[in-house]
């Protein structure tokens, strides 16, 4: 018996159907189902789309991690 004949002959045990298609747009907002109800009732106010990667932030951004506090560090264990 050759065992590469044998590896010629997998038939996968899943099949797909057709080609991946990915959508143009993403698919409306909404918060997830697990959320504390207030944050389900203000998801609509939070909620802003992105329209730019550099959209401005209200925390600090740090291009290095040694610009980072301590407290961001790993710690040895």
């Amino acid at each position: 018996m050759h065992p590469s004949v044998r590896v010629l002959a997998h038939k996968p045990l899943i099949s797909f159907i057709g080609k991946r298609v990915w959508p143009a747009t993403a698919g409306p907002s909404h918060p997830h189902p697990a959320a504390p109800p207030e944050w389900q009732k203000s998801f609509s106010e939070r909620a802003v789309p992105d329209s730019s990667p550099r959209a401005p932030q209200d925390h600090a951004v740090f291009l290095e991690f040694w610009d980072a506090p301590a407290r961001f560090s790993k710690t040895i264990l």
